[in-house]
């Protein structure tokens, strides 16, 4: 049975949306999945993962302030998206080279960038979510698939990292470096999506 053009765009759409969907929780998650090598390196020892989750907490306030400007002023959520996938980019970049600093005996670039990471992956909920609602109720689905996904794609990365190795077969440093291209990859989804919904119109929104 020949599927019709209409059909085949949504089924691309769908796609676009779950590897959007991917994107802004991705740092965040692959901070989290590899806290058992940081726990083995980290003047912090076990106690880093709790430093972690507790950077990812106070994220929270972030978009709090997010919440009340966009009730305030509202902006854009192109403008939204935009500047969470640059900023979340630079993060994976930054925590790549430098995680292992401390400050004093704290690993405070790391805490640091988990903080951001959070405060992008936490915020995008409201932001993503808001720019979905405008396409069909399909693509919104489509998007959760992908945040969901997202936890699972980094403990992937983590394992081909040290599953069944002795010892890892290759450093944190390309760990997230191998997650900034990921990264690059699914947020190009988005420039995908804009150009797609130029085109083809109500075949992408009502």
């Amino acid at each position: 049975m020949a599927i019709d053009s209409k059909t085949g765009t949504k089924v691309l759409g769908y796609l676009l949306f779950v590897m959007l969907g991917m994107a802004p929780q991705l740092l965040q998650n692959a901070i989290f999945a590899e806290t058992p090598m940081f726990c083995n390196t980290l003047p912090e020892g076990q106690k880093i993962s709790s430093f972690i989750v507790a950077a990812f907490m106070f994220a929270n306030i972030v978009t709090i302030v997010y919440f009340i400007v966009q009730n305030i002023h509202p902006l854009p959520d192109i403008m939204s998206i935009s500047v969470i996938i640059v900023v979340s980019g630079w993060a994976s970049i930054l925590v790549a080279f430098f995680w292992a600093d401390t400050f004093h005996g704290i690993s405070l670039s790391l805490l640091a960038m988990s903080f951001i990471a959070a405060a992008m992956g936490n915020t995008s909920v409201l932001v993503f979510f808001a720019f979905a609602s405008s396409f069909y109720p399909i693509f919104t689905s489509a998007l959760s698939v992908g945040y969901s996904l997202s936890g699972a794609f980094a403990f992937l990365i983590y394992l081909a990292q040290n599953y069944f190795a002795q010892s890892p077969r290759f450093s944190s440093e390309t760990y997230f470096l191998i997650s900034f291209f990921a990264l690059v990859l699914f947020s190009s989804a988005f420039v995908v999506i804009l150009m797609m919904k130029a085109k083809f119109g109500d075949t992408f929104s009502p």
